[in-house]
């Protein structure tokens, strides 16, 4: 019996070395094509348009970069636009790309941000197209986004000790539960 479960503690620890969450550390990215992507109403607004991304684990965004054309529709002006990126913790980062134009001609934009936004273990973000201020055509869009998003991310290891440690203890709780029978 001994040995058996010394097997499956082995069996269990070479699992954790090569499991993928244990090597983690990698980088990735996700591209978001945003061909005639509307902005409805306020943060919130059910008829936003939004994007639910699981990125496969904990991760750091590391970089948000954007080629964007922003359309409004008048009265709506191109400062009133943003996009915002959640956890699913409701910690936010939010993208203003035309702060202080106070215009509806379309506009282009290119650039990037760099970004801490931790995603939780479950590794979900969320990213969600609004106006700030007031919804200017209720029931309407109020801007129109084309273009692409980039998003680069790294996910965060969970180390090996720690699937060690757990298979550990189970191990252990399993022994004391067999002698004690």
């Amino acid at each position: 019996m001994k040995s058996l479960t010394m097997r499956l503690l082995a069996a269990i620890a070479v699992f954790a070395l090569w499991s993928p969450i244990a090597n983690a550390g990698s980088t990735g990215s996700v591209h978001i094509d945003l061909s005639q992507t509307p902005s409805f109403g306020l943060q919130g607004d059910p008829g936003n348009f939004s994007i639910h991304l699981d990125l496969g684990g904990p991760a750091v965004i590391k970089e948000i970069q954007w080629d964007v054309r922003l359309t409004p529709v008048a009265p709506s002006w191109l400062e009133e636009a943003q996009i915002s990126f959640s956890n699913s913790n409701g910690d936010t980062e939010v993208l203003n790309l035309f702060p202080g134009q106070q215009v509806s001609d379309p506009a282009v934009s290119l650039g990037s941000q760099l970004s801490n936004l931790v995603l939780k273990p479950d590794g979900l973000l969320w990213i969600e197209f609004y106006e700030i201020n007031f919804d200017d055509i209720a029931g309407g869009p109020d801007a129109f986004w084309d273009g692409a998003l980039w998003i680069e991310y790294n996910l965060v290891p969970i180390p090996a000790a720690v699937w060690l440690f757990g298979s550990g203890l189970v191990g252990l709780f399993g022994m004391r539960r067999r002698v004690a029978a």
